[in-house]
């Protein structure tokens, strides 16, 4: 019994990994597959990504804000990595 539940666990590990390494393929041949999407890329890293801080003197509130549109230009980027291998 314990081995068949290895077996179905194993299964669905390799299909959820099979269906990330897609998605990480579509990533990237979606922003940099095409010039529109490196152009959206740039724009979003320029905006939210490439800063030189992310905190705010003034606003906790705005340095969550900033650092969590920093995570997920990070995300895409790294999903791009990985759907280029």
């Amino acid at each position: 019994m314990a081995e068949l539940k290895r077996k179905t666990t194993a299964g669905k590990d390799d299909a959820a990994t099979q269906a990330q390494a897609a998605l990480a393929r579509t990533y990237h041949n979606l922003f940099e597959g095409h010039a529109d999407g490196q152009a959206i890329l740039t724009d979003l890293s320029q905006k939210f990504y490439d800063r030189s801080s992310v905190t705010s003197p003034v606003d906790p509130n705005a340095t969550l804000v900033m650092e969590g549109q920093r995570q997920v230009v990070l995300y895409i980027i790294q999903q791009c990595a990985e759907g280029q291998k």
